[in-house]
């Protein structure tokens, strides 16, 4: 009860207002507004004015006063799925109360209370219901909370696709700990592992929510598959490792928890592969480790999809004293098929249709030849900007001889070059304060200088992806590359965006890459936008950085 309106002015001090000899106004003050009734529950009470000795005073008014309670509510679920049958750890989240669990929305004897829920062994999707209760009050209506079983039984690519390389960057902690987050500290590099480093978290038992992820981009209703080592040490039982999956930002669900019982003796137990379907929307998995009042260790972190068969002819051959040269393409899938053409030179295949076979080639000659392989499932591959060449800035000295230009502002400046041993190659590009001799930037004067190149992508190549490495010692959310993609009519200007700003006019900002504590080389992806399919953009990258706090160190 609060604010209640009275007409008198004043009253003796000592009155209150109350019933049956209690005075429920503890606290009231002279004016027009009394406060603080201490009336508990939903109930109704009869008020009388009431002195010092608890009896009502003569003609004193009495009032009727009714308490209500505010029903609770849940404000938040956490769907999740596994893959074949068995139980699925679901969860919620209420304004204040206590969760119950329903296997109906109405009606039923309460199967569990808590924020988290494990259900019994499903082996089909199920929903499930939670509702609230607090002060006598219960929640208006359950919320349905979603147990996923995914028809899996077994991580398979079939005969039309091949299972991709880890997706997983730093998989093993060997170097550092790079490419993964830590979401409030606590992160370090164990060593000594029966496979090297490793990357330990909340090494201190601390009691606190404590996790580490990485974000790895994924389709969606596509294969996957992971797996993993993992221990902890301490008392508590709070270790887990889960996936989670997104539609950009969006949490759309996650997998039921692997729980860590194994204490570190200088080995690990091996995480039950999560395997299944990635749910509809998903453009990501998040890869989590969580602990709380105990440690938790991870190594060889995996996650596998599958991908399109791609052709694969083979290495270079070089033979002397026989002119005829075994050559091996990979096998083609269920309803495909493959073909040896020549590319280049003069040769003879023996039977140009299957993957292995022999080609004739006239002695001291050479020739290029090619595996095509076609057919449902195979997907055509082209490269746009090439790794060894205008990509890797190998075709020239300078931006111009590999097709690009720069906008360079007064101090800070991108060059093209080898003041430092690039991650492959012979050049890379790089920013210099001193006309390119030394890969440094001057940390006194805001500076932003760009360089870009007009690209063609032909209708239906509608995958895109941008790749590229890069190291650099810079300032945590002010030293950056920012990657663009705009109309062929947006020049860059020197100088602008000025950090911490990022907008270019009519440019669309794709990455905002902050550049900082990567002394060692780095990869990096972007998914750019279908809608570049069958149009002709500008690819811009920018340096911007501010006038404090900075390295000397920056690669691309």
């Amino acid at each position: 009860m609060d604010d209640y309106w009275r007409r008198a002015s004043t009253y003796p001090t000592g009155h209150a207002w109350g019933s049956d000899g209690n005075q429920y106004f503890v606290s009231y003050q002279t004016g027009d507004v009394w406060k603080h009734a201490n009336i508990l529950g939903s109930q109704t009470k009869w008020l009388d004015w009431m002195g010092k000795d608890t009896y009502p005073v003569m003609f004193a008014p009495k009032f009727m006063v009714e308490v209500g309670n505010c029903c609770p509510s849940v404000t938040s679920t956490n769907p999740s799925s596994r893959c074949g049958t068995g139980t699925v750890t679901l969860g919620a989240t209420a304004s204040s109360g206590t969760l119950n669990w329903y296997a109906a929305l109405t009606g039923g004897s309460s199967l569990g209370t808590g924020t988290s829920f494990t259900t019994p062994s499903i082996s089909s999707t199920t929903t499930y219901y939670v509702e609230v209760t607090a002060n006598g009050c219960t929640s208006p209506s359950r919320t349905a909370v979603v147990a996923s079983v995914n028809s899996c039984t077994g991580f398979s690519c079939g005969s039309q696709s091949c299972e991709t390389p880890n997706q997983i960057l730093n998989d093993n902690f060997n170097v550092d700990l790079s490419n993964w987050t830590a979401t409030n500290g606590e992160l370090s590099v164990g060593t000594g592992g029966p496979f090297g480093n490793f990357l330990v978290l909340n090494n201190s038992d601390l009691i606190g929510d404590y996790s580490v992820y990485q974000d790895v981009t994924f389709a969606a209703n596509a294969s996957y598959k992971f797996t993993g080592l993992a221990a902890k040490h301490g008392s508590g039982s709070n270790s887990k490792v889960y996936l989670e999956f997104y539609n950009g930002t969006t949490f759309i669900s996650k997998t039921s928890d692997f729980m860590v019982t194994h204490n570190y003796d200088n080995t690990f137990q091996t995480i039950t592969p999560f395997e299944g379907i990635t749910p509809a929307s998903t453009t990501k998995i998040r890869v989590v480790g969580y602990c709380n009042g105990t440690a938790l260790k991870i190594e060889n972190f995996a996650l596998i999809g599958c991908a399109p068969i791609t052709a694969n002819a083979g290495s270079d051959i070089s033979q002397c004293g026989n002119n005829v040269f075994p050559i091996s393409g990979n096998t083609p899938g269920a309803g495909q098929s493959g073909l040896w053409t020549v590319v280049s030179g003069t040769a003879t295949i023996a039977n140009a249709s299957s993957p292995t076979t022999t080609a004739t080639i006239t002695s001291g000659n050479t020739a290029s030849l090619r595996w095509t392989v076609t057919g449902p499932g195979v997907t055509t591959q082209t490269t746009h900007i090439g790794s060894t060449t205008d990509g890797g800035f190998e075709n020239g000295t300078t931006f111009s001889a590999n097709g690009w230009t720069a906008v360079n502002n007064g101090t800070n400046a991108w060059y093209v070059g080898n003041a430092a041993t690039p991650s492959s190659g012979n050049r890379s590009a790089y920013i210099s304060d001193n006309g390119g001799t030394n890969y440094t930037y001057t940390i006194t004067s805001p500076q932003t200088s760009h360089f870009y190149k007009d690209i063609t992508i032909p209708g239906g190549n509608t995958d895109l992806t941008l790749t590229f490495k890069w190291k650099a010692q810079g300032e945590s959310g002010y030293d950056r590359i920012l990657v663009y993609t705009a109309p062929t009519s947006v020049t860059p200007v020197a100088g602008t965006p000025v950090s911490p700003a990022t907008a270019i006019s009519g440019a669309t900002l794709v990455s905002d890459l902050t550049m900082h504590s990567q002394p060692g080389y780095q990869n990096y992806s972007i998914t750019l936008p279908n809608s570049l399919a069958g149009t002709t953009f500008r690819l811009i990258f920018t340096w911007q950085n501010d006038n404090s706090v900075g390295g000397n160190l920056l690669l691309l």
